[in-house]
C-alpha cells in the first residue's frame, strides 16, 4: 500500500514531464508515458523491502512493536523464502552498545555480565565458572572437550566484556577477541589483559590475508546484525581451510506462534533465525551446518521446560531499556517475585532436573537447537 501511494506521484510527475514536454523535457506523447512507467518501476524496485539474507520480496508482515529506545517503533517481517524474521528499519545506532555497557546498573542481563567479569579472575577454573553461569558457555566448554588441541588459534567475534577470551587463554588456547563497542573494550582491558581490540568485521579491513584462525566463536551476536549474509561471509573468511565456526543465537523454532519478541527489542536484536534459515545458509555457502542440541548440555540455572511453556504464553515483552535518564530497573515487588520464582522452579535441583528430563523426552526432538557449527 505504501509503495502504491509513492508510485502515484512519481508516475504522474514523469508523465507530466515526458508526455507534454514540460521544463525542457522532450514531448514524447505515448512513448513518454511508457518511459515514465519504466522509471517508476525502477525506483520502486530499489524501494521494495527485501529479506536481508536472501533478498526475496515474498515477505509476511507480523506486527509493529516498540523499540529498545524510547519512542521508537519497528515493523516485524518474516521471509517466506528462507524463514528469517527481521525488523524494519534495519538500522543500528552507532553508539548504542557503548550506552548499554555504561548503563550496567539499569539493565538486568548486562549487570550480570559485569558481575561475571568481576568474579572471573578469582576463579581457579574460569571456563567451568562461566559454564555454570550461562548456557552458551556450557556449549563452548563441552565443545572444547571434543579433541580441540591446546594452542589452537581462536578468535571470538562480539566478545563483550571478554571473559570467554580470557578463560580460553587460561586453558592455553591462543585466543583473541574483537567487539564493536569501545566502551566494552575499555572495560575489558581494566578487567583482563590485552587480548582484545575494537573492530567491526563488516567495515574494517584489519586482518592480513595470512591471519586466519582454526576456530571462530560467535556467541549471541548474529541476532544483532543488520546484514547477516555479509556478516556470515566475513566470519567464514576468518577461518583456515578446514576450520570451524561456532555460533549461538536464539532459536525461533523454540518459541510459540504467539511469540513476537521477548529478547532485546530492535535495534539491539534485529533478526531471528530458525532451522530453515540455517539450512538455506548451508545450501548457499557450501559449508556443512551441524546443529548441536541444547538439551545435551548441562546448565544448573535453566529450566528448559519452564522456558518452553512460558514463551507459548507470552506474546511480547516490552523493552527493558528506556533510553535517556529513565530508571528501568525492577521494582522491589518485582524483585521479590522474581527471587521466589527462581528459587522454587530453577534453583530447586529436583524440580529443575525432572523438568529438563521431560523436555528432553517429549519436546526436544521437535523444538530444540540453540547452537550450530559450520
Amino acid at each position: 500500500m505504501k509503495l502504491f501511494l509513492i508510485a502515484l506521484p512519481i508516475n504522474a510527475l514523469f508523465n507530466y514531464l515526458l508526455i507534454y514536454g514540460n521544463f525542457g523535457f522532450p514531448q514524447l506523447g505515448g512513448i513518454g508515458s511508457g518511459i515514465s512507467s519504466m522509471i517508476t518501476y525502477i525506483i520502486l524496485f530499489f524501494m521494495t523491502l527485501k529479506c536481508p539474507l536472501c533478498s526475496a520480496t515474498d515477505l509476511s508482515f507480523i506486527a509493529d512493536i516498540a523499540g529498545y529506545i524510547e519512542d521508537t517503533h519497528f515493523d516485524l517481517y518474516r521471509c517466506n523464502s528462507c524463514g528469517l524474521e527481521f525488523a524494519d528499519p534495519l538500522e543500528i545506532q552507532s553508539d548504542i552498545y557503548d550506552i548499554i555497557y555504561s548503563s550496567k546498573d539499569m539493565l538486568l542481563w548486562y549487570k550480570k555480565y559485569h558481575e561475571m567479569a568481576n568474579s572471573l579472575k578469582s576463579q581457579r577454573d574460569p571456563m567451568t565458572y562461566l559454564s555454570q553461569q550461562l548456557i552458551t558457555y556450557s556449549f563452548v566448554s563441552e565443545y572444547l572437550k571434543q579433541g580441540i588441541a591446546r594452542k589452537t588459534s581462536i578468535i571470538e567475534v562480539g566478545s563483550g566484556l571478554w571473559y570467554l577470551t580470557y578463560a580460553l587463554n587460561q586453558l592455553w588456547f591462543c585466543a583473541e577477541g574483537i567487539d564493536i563497542s569501545n566502551e566494552a573494550v575499555s572495560q575489558a582491558r581494566q578487567y583482563f589483559w590485552n587480548f582484545y581490540s575494537q573492530k567491526n568485521i563488516l567495515t574494517d579491513s584489519f586482518l592480513s590475508p595470512l591471519k586466519r584462525y582454526d576456530l571462530l566463536i560467535c556467541l549471541e551476536v548474529l541476532e544483532h546484525i543488520a546484514t547477516p549474509k555479509l556478516f556470515i561471509e566475513r566470519l567464514l573468511d576468518l577461518v583456515v581451510d578446514g576450520g570451524r565456526v561456532l555460533i549461538t543465537t536464539p532459536n525461533r523454532d523454540f518459541y510459540g506462534k504467539r511469540y513476537l519478541w521477548t529478547s532485546d527489542a530492535p535495534p539491539v536484536h534485529l533478526t531471528r533465525f530458525g532451522k530453515k534459515t540455517f539450512r538455506y545458509l548451508e545450501e548457499k555457502s557450501g559449508y556443512k551446518v551441524e546443529f548441536l542440541e541444547r538439551h545435551n548440555y548441562s546448565f544448573r540455572e535453566e529450566n528448559i521446560l519452564l522456558d518452553f511453556f512460558l514463551w507459548r504464553i507470552v506474546k511480547y515483552v516490552p523493552p527493558i531499556m528506556i533510553y535517556k535518564n529513565r530508571d528501568s530497573s525492577l521494582s522491589p515487588k518485582q524483585s521479590r517475585f522474581f527471587s521466589v520464582f527462581k528459587k522454587v522452579l530453577i534453583d530447586t535441583r529436583i524440580i529443575r532436573e525432572i523438568s529438563n528430563w521431560i523436555y528432553k523426552v517429549l519436546f526436544a526432538p521437535f523444538f530444540d537447537i540453540r547452537l550450530l557449527q559450520f
